[in-house]
Order: structure tokens, then sequence, then C-alpha cells
């Protein structure tokens, strides 16, 4: 029941019924809870105060510790001369209250123990549920089954009610209805005082075998992993709706997120008009291996952006998933998230945890734009003291509050002091809780410590140090020495740092270590007999690791005809410094130069990156290729690709991939088209000629290419998915499935199609091969400002999206939108995005994505028929510009928005497709170059790994066959690994690099073979 313990401890937050501030006379009641059917304690479990009679304002809220104890401070309940009632109250295990009151006379009671004893012969439940089946022979004729837990009890009394007028007092029931319809049937059950109901819609007549909602919850053996399983078979054309304890999945048999404790499930089964049913069901969730926790905080400086950190135990483990809810309709899966909300309020925020044995949620209702009040019940103290010993406790200084309560091993009281002095008469460990509040900001907080008090002769020492890595210099950490003795100093400290160099003697040590690596630190002590020590193994991060050389680059449009703009890709650090080398006498120092070659050639350009400081210095150099300018005699350029319609194979569609200019088609039928992209119906199957001459000025160019015609083509696979914003499924939205052409190379638009109500999409017939599936939402959509599209991958860039090889039917390929998401301001940027040199002219329907530094999206658009794009509304700061079009390269262009600089332009030019290392997040944990390209016989796979990992190398052909395979042991650092290809016939190939052990898509390449 997390949900609801949630919202109570949210409650006590904010709990000022009882306050009178000054007033030192509270109640304190404190106590245990056991679940005896476990003997184990009852771990975080709900616990409720409140003073009698009951209002609105007197519940308050705790729960108990990790060994089951539990306090509360009632203020004011316990003054002089008053006369008070209270109740203490929890759940038992089947949802029960178990309530102690008690009477507080003339303030006689500062202190109260209420112990519970839960989860002791719980009677058998009374809980009506059935199920039903129709008759194979007659569809009006209904066969209920009762499945009540208790059943069997001879006592036990049922009452059917079948919906329309009709009614049976048998065990189970078969009826036959009149007429086709809805109608809703009930059963009720009555234990001695217990009655319970439970109906459900049923279907009687049409539909009846699609649309039924009643489902069963299927468990996974050995694991705490439940998946709902309709009754009904599948149908594209439904729409299933759970509904597990508030929270809303889409999906047919989904894994259901239930909590430990009781869960609430539903299934709604509906179809337009024709069908809305819907059953629902609870199940109970013993407790498990794995229990969803988090925390909250505002992110600094950021209006409405919260910080969520997971506090779940597994959350380290490689197979925990994670979905969060964040209360206004979006999602994330990572293990921690941050989230922008759109305006101030209340928001209900939900963590889904799973792995393959066990699944579980916590929700929290947090508050968005109001700073909670601010509060410290931290304390420090003398520890290690021998007895008997007065130990004076100082909490935190400076705070506005004006309640102090401190709790001495769950039996003394100090009330009002900030900070008491407290006098342990024998040796032992104690625990001391501090209670803080102010009953101005409804501050209140707690925070508890244990004291050790050792004997009156005892000598023990032990020893403790702290170590933290100096911001100076990277390879120099301080050591802080914070060992103990009863009542007297160290006499001795000896310091040994693991890297071969002589101890140091001294309280307190810095150590400069001579290299990145890792090193065990040991602290050794001495003090009037007694010796401890203590070791911690600490990370060295060396200057390769601060600095991080890497860059892109591309071709400016032909006018500048040898002109590159280079743009860096290194960490983001305000502190590093640049130099470029683009031959041997020309260089620059900007983070991103342009540069104007004297002509064609094979250029070696090297980036440095460097602290000035020197705390680290990086180097990478690449080899950049410029090809001569077409002269006028050759300024155009025919080129097309076609492919054959879905739903009629007679008809191609042709795309034209030529230089602006006269465009003439002739289809090898006679017929001709003068249309940019034309569409061409043939009357029959066969091989035909197609040819399309460009004329721009005295320049003619011609391209020809053979088109296959099939008769009906039904072969073929099928591939489909669904597409999600956020926490919902897109409504209106379009997806592009992308293939390389096997003559020209390039990427295309092979299919298009758009998602049905449910934000389903599929594609049939769809050769076998290696593919790019895109998804993004259309102007009528409601969400269409606020997600980007997004490949199959999670990915907004091409390059970087995850290939999907199609060679079997039926699977799915779910796509989640990425969210984008600026508060919004003055300032805009447009302008427009031009091709490749060869094709001189505006790119329509490119993707435009403004980013933070981090590649984080924050608007989007699409570029017009002129290639001609504009982004409003985005607040003042620093950001990168990217064009994502399938089979063009582009580099990111950094620019800031300012109050004197509002708006922005630029004309970006994608270049043609190359080659490159992939510069996202993945570059810290990989780098990697193919080489040669072409190869021959042997494909080496150059990598600089940040750790070891087991990388799994697999290579496709052009129709999605796999053809090659191997795993590799890589260790960190620069390495090469090779591949024989001597066997594979030449051709175009994509190799995958994935983590053999998570199945991780790494990195792709294409890489050509040839013998």
């Amino acid at each position: 029941m997390k949900t609801i313990l949630s919202i109570m401890l949210f409650l006590l937050a904010g709990f000022t019924g009882w306050a009178q501030p000054g007033n030192p006379y509270n109640l304190v009641i404190r106590g245990h809870i056991q679940n005896l059917s476990t003997g184990l304690p009852m771990a975080y479990h709900p616990v409720f105060a409140t003073k009698l009679p009951v209002t609105g304002t007197s519940v308050v809220a705790t729960s108990t510790d990790s060994l089951g104890n539990y306090a509360f401070e009632i203020i004011n309940g316990s003054i002089n001369g008053q006369n008070a009632e209270f109740r203490v109250y929890t759940y038992n295990c089947d949802s029960t209250v178990r309530k102690v009151e008690f009477s507080n006379q003339q303030g006689s009671i500062d202190l109260k123990e209420v112990n519970f004893d839960l989860c002791a012969n719980l009677p058998p439940p009374c809980q009506a549920y059935f199920s039903y089946t129709f008759s194979p022979v007659n569809p009006l004729k209904v066969n209920f089954t009762n499945q009540s837990p208790g059943r069997e009890d001879s006592s036990a009394l049922f009452f059917w009610s079948f919906g329309d007028g009709t009614s049976a007092q048998t065990l189970n029931a078969e009826h036959v209805y009149a007429t086709p319809g809805t109608y809703e049937a009930c059963l009720s059950i009555t234990r001695g005082t217990c009655t319970k109901s439970f109906c459900k819609l049923i279907v009687v007549g049409s539909n009846q075998e699609f649309c039924k909602s009643a489902f069963s919850i299927v468990s996974t053996p050995g694991t705490n992993i439940r998946k709902g399983k309709p009754e009904a078979p599948y149908n594209e054309n439904y729409q299933y709706v759970w509904v597990v304890n508030n929270l809303t999945i889409l999906d047919y048999d989904p894994i259901l997120p239930f909590i430990q404790g009781w869960n609430s499930v539903c299934l709604t089964v509906s179809k337009g008009n024709e069908c809305h049913t819907m059953t629902c069901d609870s199940a109970f969730v013993p407790e498990g291996p794995c229990r969803a926790e988090f925390s909250f905080h505002p992110a600094p400086n950021t209006p409405n952006r919260m910080i969520f950190v997971n506090e779940s135990n597994g959350r380290f483990d490689s197979t925990m998933a994670f979905r969060w809810t964040f209360g206004d309709g979006s999602v994330a899966e990572s293990p921690n998230a941050e989230h922008t909300y759109t305006a101030p309020g209340s928001y209900n925020v939900c963590l889904v945890i799973s792995s393959p044995s066990c699944v579980d949620t916590v929700c929290k209702q947090i508050v968005v734009g109001t700073p909670p009040p601010t509060c410290d019940a931290g304390f420090t103290f003398a520890d290690f003291r021998r007895a008997p010993a007065a130990v004076q406790f100082f909490s935190v200084p400076g705070q506005n509050t004006d309640h102090h309560l401190w709790i001495i091993d769950g039996r003394d009281t100090i009330r009002g002091n900030p900070n008491p002095v407290y006098t342990f008469t024998h040796p032992g460990e104690y625990s001391v809780c501090h209670f803080l509040s102010n009953s101005t900001t409804n501050c209140q907080k707690q925070e508890c410590r244990i004291v050790h008090i050792l004997p009156s002769d005892s000598t023990r020492c032990e020893a403790r140090f702290t170590a933290t890595p100096s911001s100076a210099a990277p390879m120099r950490w301080i050591f802080n020495n914070q060992s103990v003795r009863a009542d007297s100093a160290i006499l001795q400290s000896k310091w040994v740092f693991g890297d071969g160099s002589a101890p140091f003697i001294g309280l307190n040590a810095e150590h400069t270590f001579p290299g990145p690596g890792t090193y065990t630190v040991c602290l050794f002590i001495e003090s009037a007999g007694c010796t401890d020590h203590k070791c911690m193994t600490i990370v060295v991060q060396g200057p390769s690791n601060a600095c991080n050389a890497e860059f892109q680059w591309n071709r400016l449009p032909d006018q500048q005809a040898f002109k590159v703009a280079f743009h860096s890709v290194s960490n983001p650090n305000i502190n590093m410094s640049h130099y470029w080398s683009f031959s041997n006498t020309n260089h620059s120092e900007l983070p991103n130069p342009v540069f104007t070659f004297p002509g064609p050639g094979t250029y070696n350009v090297c980036h440095v990156v460097y602290n000035p400081a020197g705390m680290c210095r990086d180097t990478v150099c690449r080899q950049i290729v410029l090809l001569p300018v077409p002269d006028d005699t050759l300024g155009c350029y025919a080129k097309f690709i076609w492919v054959s319609s879905e739903h009629n194979a007679l008809r191609v569609n042709f795309k034209n991939q030529s230089s602006p200019g006269e465009y003439r088609w002739t289809f090898g039928d006679s017929t001709i088209s003068e249309q940019p992209n034309p569409q061409h119906l043939y009357a029959a199957p066969g091989s035909y000629q197609v040819c399309l001459r460009v004329k721009r000025g005295n320049c003619v160019d011609e391209f020809c290419a053979n088109v296959n015609v099939a008769p009906g083509d039904t072969n073929g696979y099928q591939i489909g998915g669904q597409v999600f914003a956020g926490a919902n499924t897109a409504d209106v939205a379009k997806v592009n499935l992308i293939r390389r052409d096997p003559v020209s190379h390039a990427l295309y638009v092979f299919r298009t199609t758009l998602v049905d109500s449910s934000g389903r999409y599929v594609f049939n017939h769809i050769p076998s091969g290696v593919y790019l599936i895109r998804a993004g939402l259309l102007a009528p959509s409601a969400y269409f400002h606020n997600y980007v599209p997004t490949y199959f991958g999670s990915q907004y860039y091409w390059q970087f999206a995850e290939p999907v090889v199609v060679n079997a039917d039926g699977n799915t390929y779910h796509i989640s939108l990425i969210y984008s998401g600026n508060v919004g301001g003055p300032g805009g940027v447009g302008g427009g995005i031009t091709g490749p040199i060869r094709t001189e002219g505006p790119i329509n329907e490119a993707t435009v994505i403004v980013t933070n530094l981090f590649d984080g999206p924050q608007r989007w658009t699409r570029t017009d028929e002129n290639g001609q794009f504009s982004i409003s509304d985005l607040a003042y700061g620093t950001y990168r510009l990217w064009a994502d079009y399938e089979g063009m390269v582009c580099v990111p262009v950094e620019f800031t928005i300012t109050a004197e600089n509002p708006d922005v332009n630029f004309v970006l030019n994608l270049g043609e497709e190359i080659i490159t290392i992939i510069q996202e997040t993945k570059a810290s944990i990989y780098r990697g170059v193919l080489f040669p390209n072409p190869a021959n016989t042997q494909v080496n796979l150059e990598v600089n790994m940040g750790n070891a990992t087991l990388l799994e190398m697999q290579v496709f052909n052009l129709t999605g066959q796999l053809v090659q395979a191997q795993t590799t042991q890589t260790a960190p650092g620069l390495q090469t690994i090779q591949m024989g290809v001597a066997d594979l016939t030449s051709g175009i190939y994509l190799m995958t690099i994935r983590d053999a052990k998570s199945g991780t898509l790494i990195d792709s390449r294409k890489f050509t073979i040839s013998h």
C-alpha cells in the first residue's frame, strides 16, 4: 500500500492542527509492530494517531523503520489540567484496521507505548468473484463459474443477478439470454456477517469472441513477475487498457507492476461504440526481494525542474528495469531521472522497478514550484567515551525552529534544548533520536544515531579517514584523519599510499600519485597500547580522462568549394583550450574554426584539447578528403530510386535524387513524364528500363535503371510496433521504414504508414534486409511540439539509430518518442538547409532540432518545401542546432541567444554520407574506427574502451542475413580487433558491435569487401 503511505506522509508534513508555538507539553507515542505469520518485524508499515473526536486536521502519520519501530510526537498532547482521548491504529494484513485507544488524564502521560501483533489467525476471506464462458452451440447461453475464495464453505450463501431481471441462488449458474446485448451480471456472497458483491459487463451475441474483459493473473514460477492474460484472443481493432493501482498500461498482456500488499487491477476492452466492457480484480503480493524507493529535490537555478534519485535496493543490478511516471503525462526509463514541469503544482510521481525475479512500485506526491521548508535534524557529538560519560549533543546551528525533542535509547526524553547534555552511566550502544519541528513553516525532521560508550578501563581505538581528490591537480588526493580513542588523542598515525612511495607519518596527509590507476591506501594508528588500521581503495583519474579530443567536419557549399567547418565534440568544459593544425603552417585556437584549403586532396587535420593549468591534454588526428568541384559541363546530376506500392505491385513510386533542373522520364512502356517525382502504373508485370534525363543550362545528364514489376508479390515479412508519446500512445503520427538502395547504396524512405488510434503501426510484405524505423508526430497531434521524431533505438539522428534486421515474421519494434522541453522565452533561431554539392537544392521535410549542450532536445520543427525553418519560444542560453535527413551527415552548430541578440539565423549544409565515429554519450565508453575500407581478406576494428567489455561483432549482408560473428574480450584503452573476411563475397555489409553480456547496441558500421 505504498501509494497510501506516501500520501499520508505528505499529510503529516502539513499537519498544524494541534500546534501552539512555545508550549512544551507534548505526548510521545512509540511502539513496535510484529508480523506473527513470519516472526519478523513489519518494516516500513504505516501507523496513524488521532486525538478524539476525529477532525479533519487531527490525524498524523508515520511508518516503522527497518526494525519495525515507530515514534510520534503529538504537540500539546500532555497538558496539565486537561483530559484527552487518543487512538493509535494501523492496517492488518487483510486490510482491516487494528486500533488502540487510551486516555491521558490531567496530562499524566508523557510517553505511551503501543505495540501491534499483526497477520495472525486471519479469518477466511469474504470476497466474490466469477468467470464465464459462452456455449459453443448457443451464443445466447452463458455458463457462470463461481471462483470466490471459501466457496466450499457450506454456510456461504450465493445470489446471482444476470442483468435482464432474472436471478439464481446456486453455487454456479448457467443462463440463456433472450436477445443479444450488453448485460451486467453480478454475484453476491454472504458468510456470517460479511456480504460482498462482484459484477462484470458481458456482451452476449455479436462480438462475444473479442469483446470480453475477463482476465487471469499469471505468475512466473520462482519469481514475483505477474502478467495480465485476457481470456479473449487479441484483435488489433480492439483497445486494451489496464489500470493497476492508478497506473495505466496500454497493452494486450503486460507485466503488471504490483506493489507489495494488496493491488487493484482492472482491464477495459473497447472498440468504438460496438464494445465497452471492464473487469476488475485484486491480488495480494507478499514481501519480495526488491523494494522501490526514491528521493527528490529541486534542480538548482532551473524553475520547475526536479531531480529524482533512485534509492531502490537492487538498483545497480544490470537486469533491473526502471520506469518513471511524473504525473503530467510524461515518462522516463532510466535508473535516475530529471524532469521539467510546465507549471508549478502538486504531482503524483511513481517509480516502477522490475527484474526477472520481482516487480515493485512506489508513488509520492511532490510539490513543484514552492520550496519546501528547510530544517535539519542532524547533530554531532563526541563518540567512544568511557563510562560514566556526560555527552553533549550539538544540533545544526542557525535554524529557525521552535521545538526540539531528544529521545535517548527509547526511554528518556529531553525537550526544548538544542544542545543538551546526557550522562551515560553504563557501557553499551545507545540510540539517540532528534526530532525537530517548526509550527510556522510546517517543517518536521528527525535523525537518529548510535552512541558508543566504552567500559571505564577501555583502551579501544578505531582508525577512520576520508579521501578526497584535489581540485587543483588530478593526481593529488587529500586524506583527513578521523580516528578515535576513548578519552585520548591518537599518539601516532602512519599512511601507506600503495604506490611504492615511502610511508608518511602525520595526522593528516596529502599525496600525489605517479599516474592514473587503482590504489589501496591504509592508515595505521597507535595509542597507549591500542593499535588499529583501516584501508580504502581509491581510483585516480588521469589527465586522459579529463580531456577527450574529438571532432566532426563538413564541407561548405560549392561557391566556397574547399572551405570546411570543423566542430569540436570534446567533453564540454569551459576551462578547456583548443589547438587545430591544418597543415605545416596553418593553425587555429578556436573551438569550432572554418578553414579554406588550397584545393582538392587529402589533408591531415589534428585537434588538441588541453587544460591551461596543465591538468590534462589529448590529441586526435583525422584524414579528410576533398574532391574536385564539378565545372559547368558537369553541373547537373541525374539519379533516382523507386519502390513498388504496398497495395498494388504494378504501381511504382519514383523518387528523384537529382540536381535541380528540367526532368524527363521514360518508363520503358512508351510513356513519359516531366514531373519531379512521378507515380507510374504499368499494364503488366515485366522488366522495364526507366531513364531520367536532367537538363540545366548547357548541362545534360541521364540515369537509367531496370525496374522489375512483379505480379502482385505478397512475399516478405510483417513487422510492427507501437509509438508512445510519454505515458500516452501517439495519437496522430507517421512511421517511416528506411532502407539502403541496392544500386546507389543511398538511404531512402522505403515505406510510410500512419499509426492507428492505439498508436500501433504495421508494415506488410517487407523484403529481408537491414532497415531503420523512424516515427514522428504530425501537426494535428495534441503532443506535436513536445516530442521529436525518434528512430528505433531512442535516437533523433539517423547515424545513431539502431538498425533493424528483418528476416522473420511478427517482430515488434516499439518507439518511445524523445521529449523536448524548454522553459520558453523570447529567443528564436531560423534559416535554411541545403544538400550536398552535387544536388545544390533545398532539403524539405528535414527534422531540425535545438538541443542543450548535452544534446538534450529543447525545441524542434521540420523544413518547408524551400528548405526553410523557424523555431521560436527559446529561453536565453547556448544551444546546438541539429538537422536530420536520412543518409546525409550533419555537423551540429552551437549558437547563443541573449537579450542583445535574441534571434539567430543559419544556413546549414548536409554532407553526403560518410563513415564517421559516433560522437554521442557512447564515446565515453567506446570510440572505434573500422579499416581498411574496402577490405580484402581482413577488416580491423580499432577501439578505445573506457572499461573491460566483452564485445560481440556481427556482420550482415544487404538482405539482412547474418554471415559472420565474433566475440572478443577487450581491456581498457586502445586496441585493435581483427576479423577475417576472406570467405565472404565482394559487396556491401553492415557490422554491428554490441555488449555481449547485456545485448546493448554500441555501434554499427557499413563497410565494403572487394576481392
